[in-house]
């Protein structure tokens, strides 16, 4: 008797906290952003040897001189601004509207998680994506229509920011070089993975710890690789051509 009532009791069990969780995402489990319907992480449609290179989690005190170094070499790039870091730096990221730079949101302080904790994102603030595109959006007149998610972690909360905002989510080519390597280890990496059609990711700030000087190993990084890339017969071109192709 005892067992006809349980059964029922836990089925109900089951189903409200169902429910509860699809409509508060309290447990937000991470999945690969690669499995969405909406996100590019390369576009070969045609193998030809067209790349787009984009920075993540600036701007920081590293991005004038990336910025300095693209312009040099006539060569544009997409930037995944952190809205923190554009409130920290808001003529910077005016001058990578200015420089014609493509903008993409990469939130406002969302941090990649580490080790076990990349098996589960925390509580997000529900405008968290639009707080950053209002702040991208002050700076430099730019609403982006891009988004890349730290890590490449996304969960429900995310998505339905993305959705709500009309955003194409954007990863790239994995493994992507290690920041905190040095600029020969970094080229190695990407040397070894590139590809027709790629996306290569790299970053010009820090989005754990803005203070740091990561972004020093990008800036000795762009010559090597710019001249990799013409060595290798490969053009580089805004994010926007490389998904229309």
């Amino acid at each position: 008797m005892l067992l006809k009532i349980i059964k029922p009791a836990a089925l109900v069990l089951s189903i409200a906290i169902a429910v509860f969780e699809y409509y508060t995402a309290v447990f937000e489990f991470v999945w690969p952003a690669q499995w969405g319907g909406n996100t590019y992480w390369q576009a070969n449609k045609n193998n030809s040897k067209v790349i787009a290179i984009t920075f993540d989690d600036g701007p920081s005190k590293y991005t004038t001189e990336v910025l300095k170094l693209l312009k040099e070499q006539k060569t544009k790039a997409t930037f995944f601004l952190m809205g923190r870091q554009v409130d920290a730096f808001p003529e910077v990221a005016k001058e990578i509207a200015a420089q014609g730079h493509e903008i993409g949101n990469h939130g406002y302080g969302l941090i990649a998680q580490q080790s076990l904790d990349k098996l589960y994102l925390p509580s997000l603030p529900d405008q968290e994506l639009l707080k950053a595109e209002t702040s991208i959006y002050q700076a430099t007149g730019i609403k982006p229509r891009y988004f890349r998610p730290p890590g490449g972690q996304i969960g429900r909360n995310l998505w339905r920011q993305v959705e709500q905002l009309q955003l194409t989510t954007i990863t790239g080519i994995l493994p992507f070089p290690e920041a905190s390597n040095s600029a020969q280890k970094q080229l190695k990496t990407i040397a070894d993975n590139l590809k027709p059609g790629g996306i290569l990711i790299l970053h010009d700030g820090d989005d754990a710890n803005p203070e740091s000087n990561r972004g020093q190993n990008v800036v000795e990084l762009i010559p090597m690789l710019l001249k990799h890339l013409d060595n290798e017969g490969y053009q580089v071109v805004p994010l926007s051509e490389l998904i229309r192709q």
